[in-house]
């Protein structure tokens, strides 16, 4: 029972993280040459790498 919620707060967890990536991707896809938009990408994919 606690591995099902352990998977549902790790998918949740994921879902987010996705949702962030979008956002930081949708910034950096309107402004390409700001600097905080791009490591705020990078950072957001290295999270949501680590959490797959």
């Amino acid at each position: 029972m606690d591995r099902d919620i352990r998977w549902q707060q790790r998918f949740e967890n994921f879902s987010k993280a996705i949702s962030r990536l979008r956002e930081a991707l949708a910034g950096t896809a309107q402004e390409p040459n700001n600097h905080l938009y791009q490591i705020a990408l990078i950072g957001a994919f290295q999270f949501t790498f680590e959490l797959y």
